[in-house]
């Protein structure tokens, strides 16, 4: 069982820091795959009893503690006190950007009664031995939780039973409709860029108007003069794809430093993109 009361000021002596506070049962270390790097983790008698006891993520207890050993250490969750036992193994950022080091451990039954006064989980993990029978495993679940809920066939649930194959669906489902719209947002983008592009090239051929019957007259042909405002548009577009690339690096770049999260630029993406802006303005530069 889990529990999660985000958001709550985590005060030591002097030192206040905003994180979330998770609830879990002592058998957290076999089902949510995650133990501690130091101490030790909260027992099922301290589960059973609400104990006043908590683990801490490693950038939490930096920020609280610094050079102090947190461990024996009461900090103060609202007005509730709460011993440190243990520090969490590293884990870092989870798919959902959450960085789960700057996170407090609690047995769920102290997050419930004494922080959070209700008496509902947030959610729960069950590990089977035979993977085969997970979807008759998730059927009884949706059974016994709609009995529990007091549900008539006809209402939908209020609950929802996540097994690896939804999971897998709902994952499918996300990537289809990237798929689809990601490439028409890129499209409309170069559109726009295309146009803005062609507008120029209108604005600078109005401009060099008696340029141009100068070159007719001392025997320039069409051709000449075509190919030189295409190499104009050339440049124009690979200017400003190539600016436009390093801007999105240097943000990509600074979102990964800051989040955590690794962020990957490509040859081939890095080309095509050129590539792009260059048919693009081309195709309606020149035109």
């Amino acid at each position: 069982a889990m529990q999660w009361f985000p958001g709550q000021d985590i005060r030591y002596q002097g030192n206040t820091r905003q994180m979330a506070v998770y609830g879990y049962t002592a058998n957290t270390e076999a089902v949510w795959q995650r133990g501690v790097m130091e101490g030790e983790y909260f027992t099922d008698d301290e589960v059973q009893s609400a104990s006043r006891v908590a683990v801490i993520g490693r950038r939490a207890a930096d920020a609280l503690f610094g050079e102090e050993a947190p461990i024996g250490k009461q900090i103060q969750v609202g007005s509730v006190p709460l011993t440190i036992k243990g520090i969490l193994e590293l884990q870092g950022i989870d798919t959902h950007g959450a960085d789960k080091d700057d996170e407090i451990h609690v047995p769920v039954t102290t997050l419930m009664r004494r922080l959070m006064n209700v008496d509902h989980v947030f959610a729960g993990r069950i590990v089977l031995d035979d993977p085969s029978r997970v979807e008759a495993a998730a059927e009884q679940i949706n059974t016994i939780m709609r009995e529990r809920h007091s549900l008539a066939d006809s209402e939908p649930p209020d609950f929802v039973v996540l097994t690896p194959a939804l999971v897998q669906d709902i994952v499918s489902n996300a990537n289809r409709v990237l798929l689809q719209y990601l490439p028409a947002a890129a499209g409309v983008a170069l559109l726009v860029a295309a146009i803005v592009i062609a507008n120029i090239m209108l604005i600078a051929v109005k401009e060099r108007v008696p340029e141009i019957g100068v070159r007719k007259a001392v025997g320039a042909e069409d051709g000449q003069i075509n190919f030189q405002f295409l190499t104009e548009t050339v440049v124009v577009s690979l200017t400003s794809g190539l600016f436009g690339a390093g801007i999105g690096i240097v943000a990509a770049v600074g979102y990964g430093s800051v989040s955590g999260v690794p962020m990957v630029v490509t040859i081939g993406s890095f080309s095509l993109g050129r590539a792009a802006a260059v048919v693009g303005g081309v195709g309606l530069g020149f035109r």
